[in-house]
């Protein structure tokens, strides 16, 4: 399999960020991190940019983690638990060539990884994933619907929010009630519903009048 022309189908591109759960974690120690993170693709592979000043980006700069998993959804409840409930997160081991690697339940596909680089850039974290295989779960694709893309977008805003100043934190705001909006015209699921609303009022209490 050309791992490089597999990540181009999914929708991997050099110029555009995709979204994808990642899931970091250390053999030995048992020692995990699960989170969202945009990926671009790169001659090595797949390239992902940290935050400054992030918990995740301290965390990623104290752990040294060797592997990774890149889970490929659109579910956007997965997304949702990843950012806000990861304990609520379901996992299982896929196995290549006598290694083990731990990946979420549930998802479309699996880019099984090593961390091949990390280095800093303008004050941005930046890790390079070297792919060595990919597994697929499903063999049809799910659509793209807008409830999804507005949840996505929603927890983007939210993760940002306490790393920027007031003004900035209120336009957040404004768009993620935007984004609510989507939510309640496009789908009738309740727990997307529930998610959006809890997304919401999260970033309402980082606001102050």
């Amino acid at each position: 399999m050309d791992v490089m022309r597999e990540l181009r189908r999914l929708g991997f591109r050099m110029n555009t960020f995709s979204e994808a759960i990642v899931v970091f974690f250390h053999t030995r120690p048992n020692t995990v991190l699960t989170v969202p993170l945009g990926l671009k693709l790169v001659d090595e592979g797949l390239k992902a940019r940290i935050y400054p000043s992030t918990k995740v980006r301290r965390v990623l700069e104290s752990e040294r983690f060797d592997k990774c998993c890149v889970c490929i959804t659109m579910n956007p409840l997965l997304f949702y638990k990843a950012t806000l409930y990861r304990e609520h997160l379901k996992y299982k081991v896929i196995r290549v060539d006598n290694e083990e690697y731990l990946c979420l339940r549930r998802c479309d596909a699996y880019v099984l990884c090593r961390v091949a680089k990390r280095y800093t850039s303008h004050q941005f974290l930046y890790l390079v994933f070297k792919p060595i295989k990919l597994a697929y779960s499903r063999r049809r694709p799910s659509v793209i619907t807008r409830a999804t893309l507005a949840v996505l977008e929603a927890l983007i805003c939210l993760t940002k929010m306490p790393y920027v100043d007031m003004a900035t934190r209120k336009r957040y705001l404004n768009t993620m009630h935007m984004l609510m909006e989507i939510v309640k015209r496009c789908t009738s699921s309740r727990a997307i519903r529930t998610a959006m609303q809890d997304i919401l009022q999260r970033a309402q209490k980082l606001v102050v009048e």
